[in-house]
């Protein structure tokens, strides 16, 4: 665990809420890699809204998601409250704003 993620983990979320590390979103263009994506010349910047990963730092105790902490998420860009702790950002997200769990990390 990172040195911010110590520092982050003693932020407790209540009820169903997970505490996310946000990762810098990745460059649009590393899409065009996946044959099965028609990524236009007009959207070369990318869209504005495009899901946001996270690396899940703690957990509230009613979450019943199948994902633990360390775990690399998706959510929506919008989604949960930008919390700034200890000068480092990071989101409370509810658990049924998650959309998937990369279960290799």
């Amino acid at each position: 665990m990172e040195k911010s993620h110590k520092i982050l983990a003693s932020l407790i979320p209540l009820g169903d809420c997970v505490l996310v590390d946000p990762e810098p979103p990745p460059p649009y263009q590393s899409y065009k890699k996946y044959e099965h994506l028609i990524v236009p010349e007009a959207y070369e910047h990318g869209p504005e809204d495009r899901a946001v990963w996270g690396v899940v730092i703690a957990r509230g105790l009613d979450c019943k998601g199948q994902y633990a902490v360390g775990n690399r998420i998706v959510f929506g860009k919008w989604a949960g409250a930008r919390v700034y702790y200890e000068e480092h950002l990071c989101i409370l997200v509810r658990e049924d704003e998650i959309l998937a769990v990369d279960d290799h990390s």
